[in-house]
């Protein structure tokens, strides 16, 4: 087992394989979307994201299975994932290989956002949502919500009513989607998507994942609400600068969420 509260530098299938069977609570994540058509490729640095489907989806079962093996049996994933100019099709081809892998599909949440880039084509509509996925393993899988009152029975518990559509502020938390003036992680996380994830998702010292942390907003979030926390990432420039952001959070807050 990897030490926790920690970010690697390292491609997540072979991180994985060094984690224990059924060691996670809860696994936040979300993949590359197989977009590098543009020549500078800027979303992801060194790498390119232009594997044919075929090839692409054979990465995404690999992932899949990984993340099936060491998510607890009370764990949750959720996977977040949205379309792209090469395939309309690709999210729900996405999301079948997952149940493939022997994964359920218990949840299907919208994530609603402000400033969506507008899409100009005569065909095309402008998708103001990105899907995340809620997979797990088992029907032991946990959700914390709140029990309420029920007045008209003794044994009967009803809890809080949560929407499976979360609506964030801001797209983006640009000031940690860039590292210097050339380079740019144009698909960070808002910190108000993450919290409201965890808060849902997990209690206190539950251990998370993010196998694609790109700028860190998963293992900031997590250490900022007393999660443990790994984060695996394949580019080195992010790795550091998430650990700058990590560095960077006092050891006392005040309420954070």
């Amino acid at each position: 087992m990897l030490e926790f509260n920690k970010i690697y530098n390292m491609d997540c299938i072979e991180g994985m394989k060094l984690l224990d069977n059924n060691s996670i609570d809860c696994i936040i994540t979300s993949p590359p979307y197989n977009v590098g058509f543009r020549k500078d490729n800027v979303k992801y640095l060194e790498y390119q994201d232009n594997l044919s489907e075929t090839e692409y989806l054979l990465f995404i079962e690999k992932i899949f299975l990984s993340l099936k093996r060491i998510l607890k049996p009370t764990g949750t994933i959720l996977f977040n994932f949205n379309y792209c100019q090469r395939t309309n099709d690709l999210p729900y081809k996405v999301c079948l290989k997952a149940i493939e892998c022997g994964l359920i599909l218990k949840e299907t949440i919208c994530w609603e956002k402000i400033n969506t880039t507008p899409l100009t084509s005569q065909k095309q509509l402008t998708r103001k949502w990105e899907f995340i996925w809620l997979f797990v393993k088992s029907e032991e899988y946990v959700v914390y919500k709140k029990p309420i009152k029920n007045y008209n029975s003794d044994s009967q518990v009803f809890y809080e009513p949560i929407y499976n559509i979360i609506k964030t502020s801001a797209e983006f938390d640009y000031q940690y989607s860039k590292i210097d003036k050339n380079k740019f992680h144009n698909a960070t996380f808002p910190q108000e998507l993450v919290n409201k994830l965890l808060n849902i998702f997990t209690k206190e010292n539950d251990l998370v994942l993010d196998c694609f942390s790109g700028g860190g907003t998963t293992l900031v979030c997590s250490k900022k609400l007393k999660r443990n926390y790994l984060g695996f990432e394949i580019c080195k420039d992010y790795c550091d600068f998430t650990e700058k952001r990590l560095n960077s959070i006092p050891e006392k807050l005040e309420k954070w969420f």
